[in-house]
């Protein structure tokens, strides 16, 4: 999804949104192509701009959406209205992604955010956003006592995984240094290799599982 909300340079699609039926299911389009949409289509206007939003992810595209929402006067009412309603998933994306300042005035601090999350992850709304959006609440800068319930959120939520999902998960975290991420604070030096060591072993064994599918 890189350059994707550079509105000139987007490239003409023949496949997008007509119907209302096709506004009702805007995850099966490309997000430029919503983007390109979205600078004529008023009637969904609010569709369009709550699928990007949720589907942004990466700073880059992050920033320039910003930017196109704010030169169409765009902006500030939208954010208005994430907070005026009752959807947890949009408030935490927005003070995980958009603006961290919402973390203290929505959550007061980023423990409770952490507590929200794992909350919210139960339902089937935030289900498949729990890891990444505790994830990314361990890169930003986090006290002991928050980088700690992450861990502990993060392994109880591995446990009840099938295994397959927890081997997966776990080459995840690891490729994106993300279980160390929560543990440098709270593991001795010495033991990092150790963790490293096991965690290569697994996905040694993963790769040699799935090598033929």
């Amino acid at each position: 999804m890189s350059n994707i909300v550079n509105i000139n340079n987007i490239k003409k699609s023949n496949y997008i949104p007509i119907t209302d039926k096709d506004f009702d299911n805007l995850y099966v389009y490309k997000i430029n192509t919503l983007l390109r949409v979205l600078k004529k289509e008023k009637k969904h206007r609010q569709k369009l701009i709550d699928n990007i939003f949720i589907r942004l992810t990466k700073q880059d595209d992050i920033d320039n959406f910003i930017s196109f929402l704010i030169e169409n006067n765009l902006y500030n009412n939208y954010v208005s209205s994430i907070l005026e309603k009752d959807d947890e998933l949009y408030k935490m994306h927005l003070a995980l992604y958009y603006d961290n300042d919402y973390i203290n005035i929505i959550y007061k601090s980023k423990y409770n955010l952490a507590k929200q999350i794992y909350k919210y992850g139960k339902s089937y709304q935030l289900r498949n956003y729990t890891y990444d959006y505790l994830i990314k609440l361990s890169s930003l800068e986090c006290d002991y006592k928050t980088l700690a319930l992450i861990k502990k959120i993060v392994i109880k939520l591995l446990k009840k995984e099938s295994k397959d999902l927890r081997i997966y998960k776990l080459r995840e975290l690891f490729f994106g240094n993300y279980l160390l991420q929560f543990n440098n604070e709270l593991i001795k030096q010495e033991e990092v290799k150790k963790i490293t060591k096991v965690l290569k072993t697994v996905d040694e064994n993963y790769n040699n599982e799935y090598e033929d599918y």
